[in-house]
């Protein structure tokens, strides 16, 4: 199994959050796939992330709309999830 997107969030990481970023990055079967950090709003800590390798930062808390807005960035639609028969 690959996944396509991987969800950090940085509350549940404790103390490095970008050395469990570099290392998802560096496991084999993550490779490739998009990284979504979920972190505090300090524009440092979003640069250190997107550094260690996480494609988007998203600052809690967030809307469902910023979430929306971010998925097509990493290359997911945010069409009509979890309706039956789409």
């Amino acid at each position: 199994y690959r996944p396509r997107l991987i969800i950090l969030d940085t509350a549940s990481i404790g103390s490095d959050p970008a050395a469990v970023c570099r290392r998802v990055t560096r496991t084999d079967p993550c490779r490739g796939a998009s990284i979504l950090v979920l972190a505090g709003g300090e524009e440092r800590e979003k640069e250190e992330l997107i550094r260690a390798g996480a494609h988007a930062v998203l600052a809690k808390p967030f809307s469902v709309r910023q979430l929306k807005a971010v998925l097509p960035a990493l290359g997911f639609s945010t069409g009509s999830y979890g309706r039956a028969g789409k």
